[in-house]
């Protein structure tokens, strides 16, 4: 391995049955293949298991965060990929109440010495008041955010300036399941239902949603 800083991914992690857990699975195999040099680590959820995984999350602890930040530091990575979606750091107190993902605005905090990258799950084109202001706390306190699509920052952008916020400046899109180079003219389509299984639809028009996972 030589001397290379880790990469470290937190996010939920399989055998949950998380289709963001899949998603960091897939993201972390592509990280090691790009640089297989360097060591590449999961923190995840209690119930994730696997090799170079550490299911230390605990979302029954008010606190949990704080043991997440101690390993992220005895790692001493290069970087810190982080996937978000709010139910996976929602701690629920006894009374019932949420804490509205403060949780995770404390974690980056705590890792503000270290290079960070958000990738959120949750930026869409109608967010309420309440993720908006979650959303631009998270921008102000990572090194990158990472959107999918630019209609993403695009929206973040206008809700951003509508409130006389300053926009963040520290968003990059990375494309979510786009292969600009697989593109099929219309006379091939019935020749890739077959290639895909889907011979038996010949002739007849099909909608469908292609992405990574």
């Amino acid at each position: 391995m030589g001397d290379e800083k880790p990469i470290v991914m937190i996010s939920s992690w399989p055998p949950r049955k998380c289709g963001i857990g899949t998603f960091a699975e897939e993201a972390l195999e592509f990280i090691r293949g790009h640089d297989p040099r360097r060591p590449a680590f999961v923190i995840c959820h209690t119930d994730g298991r696997g090799e170079n995984a550490f299911p230390i999350i605990d979302m029954e602890r008010a606190d949990w965060h704080e043991p997440v930040a101690e390993k992220v530091h005895e790692l001493d990575p290069y970087a810190v990929h982080i996937q978000h979606e709010y139910g996976l750091y929602n701690y629920i107190a006894p009374d019932g109440t949420s804490d509205m993902n403060a949780g995770f605005i404390r974690l980056l905090e705590a890792l503000e010495d270290v290079p960070t990258v958000v990738e959120p799950h949750t930026v869409h084109g109608r967010m309420k008041d309440h993720e908006e202001r979650f959303i631009r706390r998270v921008a102000a306190r990572c090194n990158v955010l990472l959107f999918k699509c630019h209609y993403q920052k695009w929206r973040l952008d206008w809700a951003f300036s509508s409130k006389d916020w300053e926009r963040p400046r520290n968003i990059m899109i990375v494309p979510h399941g786009a292969r600009p180079d697989r593109r099929f003219a219309i006379r091939e389509v019935e020749e890739l239902k077959d290639e895909l299984g889907l011979g038996n639809l010949r002739g007849k028009h099909i909608i469908g949603l292609v992405g990574w996972i």
